[in-house]
């Protein structure tokens, strides 16, 4: 009911979230797309990265990223609205402009002096790829990552094929993406595939910033004949994949999935291509289409069955898992997340946690 008399301001990492605090550091020190740019205008918008509840409005020509709680009384700004560029706390009126500072508190009268402390806490935001992106960490060197399917497109050509919330991690919405044993089986409809056929493992290529899968794979959904694919993963840490396919030396798609990490069990998957690339969908959505083989059909078809998921942590450790000569790729990919420094939490005693 009451904090106590010598509580500490809240930090940053609510103490309710389920992300360790070194996995919380690493993480933080990149940068995340929270939002798509269209959806940031003339009201707040609510977002959510790491567990820490953000509000990003548009100043003038910047979009800011703020923590999503006015220093008065706590109380949401994103329940609050715009005016002139200013962000206005719905509870006693507080205005905030696009650095965080507070211009005006009407109970103090108009021309009332401010002290520079009564601020918002921000964080760095970037545009990129049509989207809003935020690091949470103020000195992190981290960059945006460059994804070849849509190098050099203007941000007004970066189209989405869908903006979903996914309920499971982000690394386990990564893993699944590039997961070739379970194609015929949970895309059985929409990408088919023999499930007797014997998979060649894929080709890994380590590069500092990402991996590099190549594999192929026949489809037979919903192809006139079985077409063998030849699909290329790049995987940029920690929560990234520039995809493309070809199929009879012609490229049939160029795309990028991002994994944004909400929560430690959430996530928000944007999927975009540059328009007139290859594979270009005709329309964007966010719901599953009528269209049976579309992008949004196959993404229920995994949520459906991650939703199934036991434990939903991903294991960086091997032996906790049998393995098939195709998961090298998800070994290769927890290994490099090992390398960030993820996976390092121990219990208060020091000991590793359990899965009970």
């Amino acid at each position: 009911m009451f904090l106590p008399v010598d509580a500490k301001a809240p930090t940053i990492r609510p103490e309710r979230s389920a992300i360790t605090q070194n996995d919380w550091d690493v993480l933080a020190s990149f940068w995340h797309p929270v939002a798509r740019v269209s959806e940031v205008a003339d009201a707040p918008v609510k977002a959510m990265l790491l567990d820490v509840e953000l509000v990003l409005f548009r100043s003038e020509n910047q979009i800011t990223a703020a923590l999503d709680m006015c220093p008065h009384r706590w109380v949401r700004l994103s329940a609050g609205k715009l005016r002139d560029g200013n962000i206005v706390c719905a509870f006693h009126g507080l205005s905030f402009d696009g650095a965080g500072q507070c211009i005006g508190i009407p109970a103090l009268g108009r021309s009332a002096k401010l002290p520079a402390n009564y601020r918002l806490r921000t964080f760095r935001t970037a545009v990129r790829y049509g989207m809003v992106w935020v690091c949470l960490s103020d000195t992190s060197t981290a960059t945006i990552p460059s994804y070849p399917s849509v190098a050099g497109a203007d941000d007004s050509a970066i189209a989405f094929a869908a903006v979903w919330q996914w309920p499971m991690s982000a690394a386990r919405q990564i893993e699944n993406f590039f997961d070739l044993a379970h194609l015929p089986f949970v895309h059985a409809t929409t990408l088919g595939g023999d499930p007797f056929a014997r998979l060649t493992p894929p080709s890994i290529e380590q590069r500092e910033d990402s991996l590099i899968f190549r594999a192929s794979y026949v489809e037979t959904v919903p192809v006139e004949r079985p077409t063998e694919f030849e699909f290329t993963y790049q995987v940029f840490l920690p929560f990234a994949i520039d995809f493309q396919t070809k199929a009879e030396g012609t490229t049939r798609l160029q795309s990028v999935n991002i994994a944004s990490p909400a929560t430690a069990y959430t996530c928000k998957v944007f999927q975009l291509y540059a328009r007139g690339g290859a594979g270009e969908i005709s329309q964007d959505f966010t719901t599953p289409p009528a269209d049976p083989s579309g992008p949004g059909v196959i993404n229920q078809q995994d949520i459906d069955m991650l939703k199934e998921l036991v434990i939903p942590d991903l294991p960086l450790s091997s032996r906790l898992e049998i393995h098939l000569p195709v998961d090298n790729v998800s070994g290769a990919y927890r290994q490099r997340l090992q390398e960030l420094g993820l996976g390092r939490a121990r219990n208060a005693n020091g000991s590793p946690p359990s899965l009970s």
